[in-house]
């Protein structure tokens, strides 16, 4: 009986640290995970990244508006519009159009934030997502002179369709890219953060999945 009683106990005490970590959201980081958080512990004895700290710090934070002056003075909101450059032909006024609107208004929200609480943090995350939206740039040519001449026409070719199937890939691949960020979560933010690398680095894969097929 004494034993059932001790064991009944365990089984509530672990339940209840199950509970407990289910309501702090904790998770076991996983090495990719990891390896971001050292390399950011890495670039802040880097002189040029402290200078780039320092630079950002600067910054005014100003007020989301979809459009921009383009001889607007630098500011915060121009600094974080780089994570969604994913084509070679970005808008000059830094214009995304509506469809990318409120994910931007959201998204320079969560950043504006990390940047009061960890400005070499915020850096080190634009820089990521810079890499990987800038990796689109190529296969989003391609997919664009693809569309353009198989629209309206049945593709018989066996090499364009599986460029086809190839750049449906890249699609859905980009269309995960934006939706990584719309899961960014002010009150959550390190999980965020590490839940986004997590998905970059899935997508930096697939895309370069897509970019060793299309050559």
């Amino acid at each position: 009986m004494e034993n059932l009683k001790i064991s009944l106990l365990i089984i509530l005490y672990m339940t209840s640290l199950i509970h407990l970590f289910a309501q702090d959201k904790v998770k076991i980081k996983l090495p990719i995970v990891t390896e971001w958080e050292n390399k950011l512990n890495e670039l802040k004895s880097n002189p040029e990244f402290i200078k780039e700290v320092e630079y950002v710090k600067s910054l005014p934070e100003g007020i989301y508006t979809p459009s921009r002056d383009i001889y607007a003075e630098a500011d915060f909101r121009v600094y974080c519009e780089v994570i969604f450059d994913t084509t070679k032909c970005y808008p000059p006024d830094g214009y995304f159009g509506k469809e990318y609107e409120p994910l931007f208004a959201k998204t320079y929200n969560f950043l504006k934030v990390l940047k009061r609480k960890d400005p070499a943090k915020v850096i080190h995350l634009i820089r990521t997502m810079k890499n990987v939206a800038g990796s689109f740039g190529d296969i989003q040519e391609y997919d664009n002179w693809y569309i353009y001449n198989t629209k309206g026409v049945q593709v018989l070719d066996k090499r364009m369709k599986d460029i086809g199937e190839v750049l449906k890939i890249y699609r859905k691949t980009k269309k995960q890219y934006f939706s990584s960020m719309d899961m960014l979560d002010i009150n959550d933010m390190d999980n965020s953060i590490a839940e986004l690398i997590i998905q970059l680095e899935e997508i930096r894969k697939s895309i370069e999945y897509v970019t060793k097929k299309m050559s």
